[in-house]
């Protein structure tokens, strides 16, 4: 999710335990604003519209944030020595077969 800064500044200042008591503060969630993040006609139950930031980029002016409301997302990071080229993304390219292979693995 793309938001300005001082947005995601906000949105952090509204942090609160995570469901699990047993990770305390290390798990933590946040609870976004309802009058910026509510959509007419959907309900809001007060409380349960936790949120758990997975990964962030924060910039001077606009930021990242990768969500995961249920924590069940993974993230495998992966490293070039070089900049990935579009031919990197073709169909027989060993760097594309890398991908969908960690992509399939646990």
């Amino acid at each position: 999710m793309w938001l300005e800064s001082k947005d995601l500044f906000e949105f952090l200042a509204h942090d609160c335990p995570g469901n699990d008591p047993n990770q305390g503060e290390e798990m933590q969630s946040f609870l976004p604003p309802k009058e910026k993040y509510a959509f007419p006609g959907v309900p809001w139950k007060e409380g349960s519209e936790k949120l758990n930031i997975m990964a962030a980029w924060i910039g001077k002016h606009y930021s990242m944030i990768l969500l995961d409301k249920d924590r069940m997302a993974t993230m495998k990071l992966m490293h070039l020595s070089r900049d990935i080229i579009e031919h990197d993304l073709g169909l027989s390219s060993p760097v594309r077969r890398m991908i969908v292979h960690s992509a399939g693995s646990k």
